[in-house]
């Protein structure tokens, strides 16, 4: 590079430094007007304002009175507040901080309350007794517990469950059922061919099967309380219990003759059960 380039390149330097220079200030001269302006402008308006708010001020006359205000007292520094938990010093030693101040005193600790409910220990108290059992708190003498075996031995043989029948007789399954099932409808379809029971034929337990218009009389008594039940509330004397009962009765009037007959079968055939197993006893035992 040449003494003469280098001469041009220093020209177009200053060059440019001078327009940055020119540049700037004319910058800084429009923000200033800027200013100026944005001033007039808001007294302007502070003019305005105040003219709007008195209306009986004179137009000439546009400052402001100015309110004098109150001297400012100085605040009082607020001591800054602490936690209850922090504050207090558990262990009753003294704790500096790193600048070696002394922390504010701790509050004192209050006390526990102690139970009001305070159990004795002493030697010589009598003992609490509950006043359900009657006792007078005075301590009873000591039982003396013995216990003796006797001499003679007696072993009973008891023999399991599993050994006293076989396995598929101990319990009823769903065939044996099925077989109760048949065999009961048998028994009643034969007592109803042959017209009751006979000899051949225990139908006891089976009434309800074979007794012609049994559901008929059951329905019968229900119907005889139900309308009973409506006379009373349609002729509004009240509830009378007596009524209904009377009704169900006669209702049932067959029904409790046949029973009754029924029981003293029952009670018979008991008796001579009984008489057979005492003889076959006193038979056994001679």
């Amino acid at each position: 590079m040449t003494l003469q380039d280098l001469k041009l390149r220093l020209q177009k330097n200053t060059a440019f430094k001078s327009e940055l220079k020119n540049f700037d200030g004319d910058k800084e001269s429009m923000d200033e007007s800027e200013k100026t302006q944005a001033t007039v402008s808001v007294e302007e308006e502070e003019d305005n304002t105040s003219v709007e708010q008195d209306p009986g001020m004179d137009s000439s006359n546009h400052h402001h009175e100015e309110v004098p205000t109150p001297p400012s007292t100085p605040r009082t520094p607020r001591t800054p507040r602490r936690s209850s938990l922090s504050s207090i010093n558990k262990y009753e030693y003294n704790t500096f901080d790193e600048e070696g101040e002394v922390p504010p005193p701790s509050t004192p600790q209050t006390p526990r309350r102690h139970s009001s409910i305070s159990t004795s220990t002493s030697i010589g108290t009598t003992p609490r007794r509950s006043s359900l059992k009657g006792s007078n708190g005075t301590p009873k003498g000591a039982r003396r517990h013995s216990l003796t075996f006797s001499r003679d031995v007696v072993v009973a043989t008891i023999v399991p469950t599993p050994e006293l029948a076989k396995k598929k007789s101990l319990w009823f399954m769903e065939k044996d059922y099925e077989k109760m099932r048949k065999k009961i409808s048998h028994i009643a379809n034969k007592a109803q061919e042959k017209g009751g029971a006979g000899h051949k034929y225990c139908t006891r337990g089976l009434e309800n099967l074979i007794r012609q218009g049994s559901e008929t009389r059951r329905y019968a008594a229900w119907d005889a309380v139900l309308d009973e039940q409506e006379n009373q509330t349609f002729q509004g004397a009240g509830k009378d219990e007596d009524a209904l009962s009377q009704s169900y009765r006669s209702a049932c009037e067959e029904s409790r003759a046949e029973a009754t007959i029924r029981a003293l079968q029952d009670e018979k055939e008991v008796a001579e059960y009984l008489s057979e197993t005492r003889n076959y006893c006193r038979r056994s035992s001679m």
